[in-house]
């Protein structure tokens, strides 16, 4: 949510294109959720070609473990064309970290415990 993707038809001789956003050219930047078709024309054939936009599954903390003033954070993200995704964990929003685990935490603070997909 928030990004954007180029949808490429491919090149090749003569080939005309026409998007159900109403463009004309080769590549289209999609910055919506939805289904984008193109109709490829060549000037013997034409064909039309759909592809599926959707926003990719967010991950999410599945158990938080606190002893010994140690932070261990458990998250799961669901993979990305079966693809497992590294995840990034911070307690400020500011700093991230490849590591799930927080030692020398204070006890009777308040954190805020966050996860991403790391270098988004």
């Amino acid at each position: 949510m928030g990004d954007s993707i180029v949808l490429d038809a491919g090149a090749g001789n003569n080939y005309t294109y026409q998007w159900n956003t109403g463009a004309t050219t080769q590549t289209i930047v999609a910055d919506e959720l939805g289904i984008y078709s193109v109709e490829i024309d060549n000037g013997v054939c034409k064909d039309e070609f759909k592809v599926k936009v959707h926003a990719a599954a967010l991950p999410y903390v599945t158990n938080l473990n606190y002893s010994d003033n140690t932070l261990t954070v458990t998250a799961y993200t669901p993979p990305i064309n079966n693809i497992a995704q590294t995840l990034e964990y911070s307690i400020d929003g500011v700093v991230w970290h490849d590591s799930n685990v927080f030692p020398g935490l204070l006890n009777n603070t308040n954190y805020t415990v966050r996860v991403r997909i790391k270098g988004s």
